[in-house]
């Protein structure tokens, strides 16, 4: 029997980002080598991925934006390619399947991790690099300007909307099965999204359905609208909750690693259910 093969695509809580930050740490001294190791066993995708015996293509990247992922996936799919952007990650049992060393086979399930629509991605001219934006900390001229002139969370949601439809239509002419998943921000999408993961409360992201699942009362879902500049703790009630009960680290706001456990539990039965597994 072919082994199942899990793409992923995502921002930074789904590579695992500082799961290997403790007390007394800085974010920036964090040794990058032993946190891809520790993502590539502990990150909810790899428990995911263990927990149905597949082999993962980690597609995700820090404080990646939905434009950077739409590209690295036509870059995998279409082959329109410039120099790899991908993470080589080391993992014990060679449970990774590297970026350019696979090819695309029917057995493969594609697990996609929707991010912040207040991200953009910017190729610049001169330098031949991809800018990659987050409009809370905007580093270059063009995301500033973006960010002030042209962002717009609704308009932004209608194009993830459209872009989502598109891909669905690729991946079932490729005969592979994907799902969608709102990481930390409920979206309003304004058309129905097949294959779009769905919690009982109403709330379609990890973020508010981890905090429901421990007692939390949430506010209505249009308070999560802005994604320009949310409230930092302990404004923002939501992550205060998250890091009060050790789900959330309060330096980054990635999850822990029992906050990594906790969204593979939510996740594991919707993975089976929409993929038949």
């Amino acid at each position: 029997m072919t082994q199942l093969k899990f793409v992923y695509f995502g921002c930074s809580w789904t590579y695992g980002k500082c799961i290997n930050l403790y007390d007394g740490l800085s974010p920036t001294d964090i040794n990058l080598d032993e946190e891809r190791l520790l993502a590539d066993q502990k990150a909810y995708r790899s428990v995911i991925a263990e927990h149905f015996d597949a082999c993962q293509l980690n597609l995700s990247r820090p404080g990646s934006s939905n434009d950077r992922q739409f590209r690295y996936a036509s870059e995998r799919y279409i082959g329109v390619q410039r120099p790899n952007p991908f993470y080589r990650s080391v993992t014990p049992e060679s449970k990774i399947v590297w970026p350019g060393d696979d090819t695309v086979e029917p057995q493969e399930h594609v697990l996609w991790f929707i991010t912040s629509s207040a991200r953009k991605e910017f190729y610049h001219a001169e330098s031949k690099e991809y800018h990659n934006e987050v409009f809370a900390s905007v580093n270059h001229t063009m995301g500033k300007l973006y960010s002030t002139e042209y962002y717009d969370h609704e308009y932004e949601v209608e194009r993830l909307a459209q872009q989502m439809i598109l891909w669905n239509e690729f991946f079932k002419n490729k005969n592979i099965k994907n799902i969608w998943i709102d990481t930390f921000n409920h979206h309003n999408y304004p058309i129905p999204i097949p294959n779009l993961v769905k919690f009982e409360s109403g709330y379609n992201d990890l973020m508010t359905n981890m905090c429901l699942q421990l007692g939390y009362t949430a506010d209505p879902i249009d308070d999560y609208k802005n994604e320009f500049n949310p409230p930092p703790p302990p404004n923002n009630s939501r992550s205060k909750y998250l890091i009060d009960r050790g789900y959330l680290n309060p330096k980054t706001l990635h999850p822990t690693i029992k906050g990594h456990e906790m969204i593979a539990e939510m996740l594991i039965p919707k993975v089976k259910l929409l993929f038949n597994l």
